[in-house]
């Protein structure tokens, strides 16, 4: 079996009942977590240098107001209708998993023949749960009480 196969196995198996169990849906590389006024998304990004013995991967994390998509879709005609985790766009927050660390370092894990998924899938779990779901909490929040305060600024009449 080539990394290729095992990886889409542990994704199946894994990975996906993983992101589900924290509220996201999807499978493969995109996983989104239902929110009505934000693309929120996880992505997994494979490595150009993963090869038949090796899968090089690490996650995207992708927060954008729906607005603030629309607005910037309608500037540039080359935006998809939705936005990917994997693509970089400049449009709301879009931060790597290792990044997203205090100390702040990219974090690609090596996925092989000989890999404890186990342990795999709990660090990746371990980081979704101590660093994107705050993220994602603090964004959602955040936008939220800005959109109140502009409407509280509109004027009424």
């Amino acid at each position: 079996m080539t990394a290729q196969d095992s990886f889409k196995e542990f994704s199946r198996s894994a990975l996906a009942p993983m992101f589900r169990e924290l509220g996201f849906k999807g499978s493969g590389q995109k996983y989104s977590f239902p929110a009505p006024d934000h693309f929120i998304q996880v992505g997994v990004q494979k490595s150009f240098y993963s090869d038949k013995n090796e899968i090089r991967f690490t996650l995207n994390v992708q927060i954008v107001l729906v607005k603030d998509w629309v607005a910037a879709a309608a500037q540039r005609s080359h935006f998809p209708k939705v936005p990917s985790p994997n693509t970089y766009y400049g449009v709301g927050f879009q931060e790597r998993i290792g990044l997203m660390r205090p100390e702040k370092l990219d974090l690609w894990w090596d996925f092989a023949q000989g890999t404890d998924k186990a342990a795999l899938l709990k660090e990746i779990r371990d980081l979704l749960v101590a660093h994107a779901m705050p993220a994602i909490r603090r964004t959602v929040n955040r936008d939220a009480q800005q959109s109140a305060a502009a409407d509280a600024a509109k004027p009424h009449g």
